[in-house]
Order: structure tokens, then sequence, then C-alpha cells
């Protein structure tokens, strides 16, 4: 379940399907809710430094910009049907509980204070060059955060209001920093066996 286990391989996503009832308006803003934290939730869905190496602009990875859409499998969210998206950027380290409980709290905070859906239906892949304005027309500029590093401090930044999950969230955030550091200063084929081993 590791998903960059060698150096040749694509790597290996653990993606996830969710979906809700509602009109359209309750299922914008709940794709919103998402899509306005997301580089917060990819500390729960990317866990990892390796999960990292599937934040890119190749093709039918977990995408590199904030984006959706409709059997879009460049981007990290692919809407399938209405009300049904897929999450592309999770993979099998994740802790999944946690990262359902923080989808699903940052779709429903969307439905309750009625966050409109600013990000348009994205038909390509925003990574490939020369096509600028046209992303820009689609509300996508921001990208994925490209460290496990980058997405805990963009979750430092995220208050999770009555949805009771700040001390989840902040407790998670230090072990993922400690876990981070003792990590970080073994070499890479060590780090790498003993992340394989686990997962």
């Amino acid at each position: 379940m590791h998903p960059f286990p060698v150096g040749t391989h694509p790597g290996i996503g653990t993606h996830i399907h969710i979906s809700i009832d509602g009109d359209e308006s309750t299922r914008d803003s709940f794709l919103a809710g998402i899509m306005t934290r997301l580089p917060a939730l990819c500390a729960f869905s990317l866990p990892t430094e390796d999960s990292y190496e599937r934040v890119n602009g190749e093709e039918s990875e977990a995408g590199l910009y904030v984006a959706w859409g409709t059997q879009n499998r460049d981007v990290p969210i692919r809407k399938v049907t209405a009300g049904h998206w897929e999450l592309r950027c999770c993979d099998g380290t994740a802790n999944m509980y946690l990262v359902l409980a923080a989808y699903i709290a940052s779709g429903l905070h969307g439905v309750e204070t009625g966050i409109t859906l600013w990000l348009k239906d994205c038909s390509g892949n925003p990574s490939q060059g020369g096509e600028e304005d046209r992303w820009h027309q689609l509300g996508i500029k921001d990208q994925l955060p490209r460290t496990l590093e980058e997405s805990l401090d963009a979750l430092k930044c995220c208050q999770w209001g009555k949805h009771d999950l700040q001390q989840a969230a902040t407790r998670y955030s230090q072990i993922k920093t400690r876990e981070s550091h003792d990590l970080g200063i073994l070499a890479r084929q060590e780090r790498l066996r003993r992340m394989i081993r686990h997962f």
C-alpha cells in the first residue's frame, strides 16, 4: 500500500468515493467546502513524504492544482455523477477514518455556511502549459501542497468549528511533525525499507 515503493513505479493511490443527496446548490456547497480546505485535507489523505510523489502534473495521478472535473482523472477531485465524487489525492498509508471524517466535515461546513463553488468544471489537465488563461477562467490557480510539511502548515490554519475535529487535527499534526522529523534523519533507503515494511 506504500505510494511509491520503487523509483520506476508511477505510484499507488487509494481513491475514495463519496456521495450525498440534495439539490444542486447543496451538492455544490458540499464540494466547495472540500475544495476550500483541500490543501489542509491532504495532511490526512497524503500522510507521508512519499505520498507527495503523486502530486504532480502527470496523467491519472493525484493532480497538481486545486481543481475538480467531470470524469477528469488529471485533477484531485473527479465528479462521477451529480453528488458523487472520487477523491484522488489519497493513498493507502492514510488513516481512512480520519480522512473521511475530515472530508465529510469540510463538505458539511460548506453546506452549512453556503459556500459558493467558485471553481468551474475542468475538462483538461491544468498542469499543461500554454493554457494559463483558460485555467484562470475556471478559477484554478492554487497548487496542492508538494510536501507533508506544507500540508501540515495548511492544517494548522484550518478551523473546524462545530464539527469537533480541532483536538484530533492538532494532535495529528503534532504526531506527524515528530514522525516526519524522525524519518527525515534516516538514509532514504532505510526510510523506504521501514515504510514499505509497515505499509
